[in-house]
């Protein structure tokens, strides 16, 4: 029985303006994306029956066809007119509907993984095309880039260089919400004037923390804000901290601020702790 272990790591938006809604129910969106050390870890295996198996310890993921994992492997199979059964376990770190991109990144190394175990020989063009039949940011994770600029639903990705390495600290309110929910409820405002991508783009490249805490921005953010009450409380307190550069990440509703070193990120989780111990936080740098 073959098998492949792969780490699949989460993402952050450091930068999410949505442009307008598409006829085919979609957004163009315009964001920064950096993916993070936070990641599950995945198994997959090729079994002998033909049937396509998700497993996990987690009670938060599905386990049947409306898991993005389940979906990657089925479109591929389907597209290459491939009869095999595949069998994926998921070991679960990220934060399940928390604007992290793990069903996106699980599903990402689905592809990837298959791509090596059925020796298919994919090209990257190939890999991108299946990973957007499967989700907006699973390009994203198929690219392989540690940071990039994404437009259009998310798959035409710009490589971002030179980004020096940034710690993290997220929190996740116990509020699950899914992006659809949030997309549902956004309205597009015109008239706002919002930041510039290539101003959040060259702040992140200077390293200047009170820079990039003026350039970050999330048009989705007020949306998710007013669903899930406790992100005010959560970005009050790591202010409280001393932290400049504070986001909800894509559709929410995990938190995050932006550090210098681990450090700094280790010692205001404890801070933290000592006074919310029921809080989920979770401490990771830029890949």
């Amino acid at each position: 029985m073959e098998k492949m272990n792969l780490s699949s790591y989460a993402k952050v938006n450091l930068y999410l303006k949505v442009l307008k809604k598409r006829s085919d129910g979609y957004h163009d969106i315009e964001t920064i994306y950096q993916a993070i050390t936070l990641k599950d870890n995945i198994a997959i295996r090729l079994i002998e029956s033909n049937n396509i198996e998700i497993h996990s310890e987690s009670k938060e993921i599905p386990t049947d066809a409306t898991n993005l994992a389940y979906q990657a492997v089925l479109v591929l199979l389907d597209r290459l007119n491939i009869r095999c059964g595949v069998r994926i376990d998921i070991d679960k770190n990220i934060p399940v509907s928390a604007g992290l991109g793990g069903g996106s990144s699980n599903a990402a190394s689905c592809i990837l993984g298959l791509n090596k175990l059925l020796r298919l020989k994919l090209n990257k063009k190939e890999m991108l095309d299946l990973a957007l039949s499967v989700g907006s940011d699973v390009p994203f994770f198929v690219s392989s880039y540690s940071s990039a600029v994404g437009r259009g639903r998310g798959q035409i990705l710009k490589r971002l260089r030179n980004i020096p390495k940034f710690w993290f600290i997220l929190i996740c309110p116990e509020r699950k919400i899914s992006s659809q929910e949030v997309y549902d409820s956004f309205k597009l405002n015109l008239t706002k004037k919002k930041p510039d991508v290539r101003i959040c783009i060259r702040a992140l490249k200077r390293g200047d923390l009170t820079e990039v805490a003026e350039a970050i921005y999330n048009d989705l953010e007020s949306v998710v804000e007013d669903k899930v009450r406790q992100i005010h409380e959560i970005k009050s307190v790591l202010k409280d901290e001393g932290i400049k550069a504070i986001l909800t990440s894509g559709s929410g509703p995990c938190v995050f601020g932006i550090l210098q070193s681990r450090e700094e990120a280790m010692q205001i989780k404890e801070s933290i702790r000592k006074r919310q111990k029921n809080w989920a936080i979770y401490v990771c740098c830029s890949r």
